[in-house]
């Protein structure tokens, strides 16, 4: 992989804990020296063909699965010729049962589009659906964020190829995931 000058970062936040990443992230790539632009999804309109030598596509975990935005993104954006890409999804669970697969879709839809996807991640952040943290272990996630973007940024600068293998069962639950995405909204009518 070539050296590694300017990086767009896309993300979807919907409650500012993958915001808090996205910064650390550009914090991180800017202390090596890399110039660092980003799009929030959902926010304004996104630029399209972002000149950059790596892309950076962020997202919480939505029902085992990512978000909507970032799918209406992916589809939306022009195909590439092997530019490389990193996914990392944030989640208050963590790499565990039933996440590990919440990033194959994207991955798969990347990779089609032409990107080169060698790098793949989960940053934990405070739970804020169905379950909450008390606030001295949510704080002390929060704490941490620094130091777990500058290691994921630290990894993706170097070129280390990670990508995980899911949980056999996981790819069902992304499955069931996919289909509450598509169809949610004749649910809702119901």
């Amino acid at each position: 992989m070539q050296e590694i000058k300017t990086v767009h970062i896309v993300y979807f936040s919907g409650t500012g804990g993958t915001a808090l990443v996205a910064e650390g992230l550009e914090n991180a790539f800017t202390g090596h020296g890399i110039d660092v632009s980003k799009t929030q999804l959902g926010k304004a309109e996104y630029k399209e063909n972002v000149a950059a030598d790596l892309l950076v596509l962020l997202y919480p975990i939505y029902i085992m699965t990512s978000p909507k935005p970032i799918d209406e993104w992916i589809t939306s954006s022009a195909l590439v010729k092997s530019i490389p890409a990193a996914v990392i999804s944030v989640s208050g669970g963590g790499e565990v049962s039933p996440n590990t697969a919440s990033r194959v879709a994207v991955i798969r839809k990347l990779e089609k589009k032409g990107y080169d996807v060698f790098y793949e991640n989960m940053l934990i952040m405070p739970a804020n659906v169905f379950v909450s943290l008390n606030d001295d272990l949510a704080a002390m996630l929060l704490r941490a964020v620094p130091g777990k973007t500058q290691k994921a940024a630290s990894e993706i600068i170097s070129a280390k190829r990670v990508r995980k293998t899911p949980l056999l069962w996981d790819y069902l639950f992304a499955c069931l995931g996919e289909l509450e995405k598509k169809h949610s909204g004749s649910f809702a009518k119901r």
